[in-house]
């Protein structure tokens, strides 16, 4: 009995409190208004403008203008610069007695691949200026002061530019590489076709919009989803023949490098992959540790890729550049 005056302690309950429970993604949209917000991102991606460049304004004066640069060019780029673009890939303009603002005769033999990652407008042009040939990028600008104005002078993307290309010659001085090299120039004024700023800079995609606009919610999503299945599927059916061909170590140091050269640079990660196999490199760092391996590492993958200083520098500066690598600590 309790005390007058008193509760009785309250029975100790048998049953366990159960864990909480996290909320999963359902496989398929369990209500109406979750498909149709999820079919409207997906329906406006294709939408999307230009953003601007990523990253906070750097400290020094120098990247500062670099990267007001890089800002100008990626949220303000003109119409008519795309469409001069444009003109300059499909050479529709007049040809005839073609020269550099020098008066050095010009003859385009190949205009450069379009480039849209960021960098010079056109890579790989081969051109012949004076009867010399010559090889590299093309930058395409409205006005010739637009190159000091997006920060190409200072910028060592653009260090490969062979030819200036623009419109309209407004520079008080012939623009520079950020190496000091002098940019040779076309001007286009007067070259140009009745019409040429509405050449088309993009291939249309209203045609696709529009059949996907006539899909309802649930049949896109579910096609979408159809496809990523398949697509990973497909995916693990070849790593599993290339596993049972080589091995798993060789095909996921394979893979775990082509990865690491993202969009862009996957073949080139992958080669790196064949000309270094796994074997290598675990034979490589199996007595070392730490800093002495990592370094071991570093030097054996990119000695192997060409990329040490002294695979790419020559001359006096070619042993200045190994004592800094080989004086270079590795960082953590």
């Amino acid at each position: 009995m309790c005390p007058a005056g008193t509760s009785p302690a309250p029975a100790r309950s048998t049953t366990r409190t159960s864990s909480p429970t996290w909320p999963r993604r359902a496989t398929t949209p369990t209500s109406g208004s979750s498909t149709s917000s999820r079919a409207r991102r997906i329906r406006s991606r294709g939408c999307r403008g230009p953003t601007a460049a990523a990253g906070s304004p750097p400290a020094s004066s120098r990247q500062l203008r670099l990267w007001r640069g890089r800002q100008m060019e990626a949220t303000a780029r003109p119409v008519a610069e795309a469409a001069l673009c444009a003109v300059w890939r499909s050479q529709r303009y007049d040809r005839a007695d073609l020269r550099l603002t020098t008066g050095a005769q010009l003859e385009v033999i190949y205009p450069g691949c379009r480039q849209r990652t960021g960098g010079p407008d056109f890579a790989g042009a081969i051109l012949t200026a004076a009867g010399l040939l010559a090889s590299g990028d093309v930058e395409v600008h409205v006005r010739s002061s637009d190159w000091k104005r997006h920060g190409h002078s200072l910028d060592r993307r653009y260090d490969h530019v062979v030819l200036h290309v623009f419109l309209t010659d407004d520079a008080a001085e012939p623009p520079r590489r950020s190496d000091g090299v002098a940019l040779p120039q076309l001007c286009l004024g007067g070259r140009l076709p009745s019409g040429w700023d509405t050449v088309p800079t993009e291939v249309s995609t209203e045609a696709c919009r529009r059949r996907v606009d006539s899909v309802s919610d649930a049949a896109l999503l579910g096609r979408l989803d159809a496809l990523g299945d398949a697509r990973l599927q497909a995916r693990a059916d070849e790593i599993a023949g290339e596993i049972e061909l080589e091995g798993a170590d060789q095909v996921c140091h394979r893979r775990l490098l082509e990865a690491l050269g993202y969009a862009h640079n996957r073949r080139p990660f992958r080669r790196l992959a064949d000309a270094v196999p796994y074997q290598v490199v675990d034979s490589t760092a199996a007595h070392l540790r730490g800093a002495e391996r990592a370094l071991a590492l570093e030097a054996l993958l990119m000695g192997a890729a060409g990329l040490m200083p002294s695979q790419r520098a020559s001359g006096r500066h070619a042993a200045t550049a190994s004592e800094s690598w080989d004086d270079a600590s590795y960082v953590e």
